[in-house]
């Protein structure tokens, strides 16, 4: 990931999935444990209006959004987090 490409919060989430993934796969290769314990794998993506919507904003674009919103939701499609704020706005129910 080149820097200043994708925001923060998404690197984060993206990295602890992963390393959580690799660790328990280490541990499956070892024979410490047989099955992995992790049920789902986590998605999250930071969305913020300011024209046209945009998905992992980088911090010239975090910076000046009118509105935040962030999802985190499994793989499998179920939701771990909804939160949204309007930073400089509000935002209606379709942009939601």
């Amino acid at each position: 990931m080149l820097p200043g490409r994708r925001g923060t919060r998404t690197a984060a989430i993206t990295g602890a999935c992963l390393a959580a993934r690799l660790a328990t796969q280490r541990l499956i290769d070892d024979g410490i444990i047989a099955e992995t314990p992790l049920s789902d794998r986590l998605r999250r993506s930071a969305s913020e209006f300011s024209g046209p919507e945009l998905l992992d904003l980088d911090y010239s674009e975090d910076k000046d959004a009118e509105v935040d919103c962030n999802v985190v939701m499994t793989g499998q499609g179920r939701f771990v987090e909804v939160q949204g704020a309007g930073e400089e706005s509000t935002f209606s129910h379709e942009q939601l």
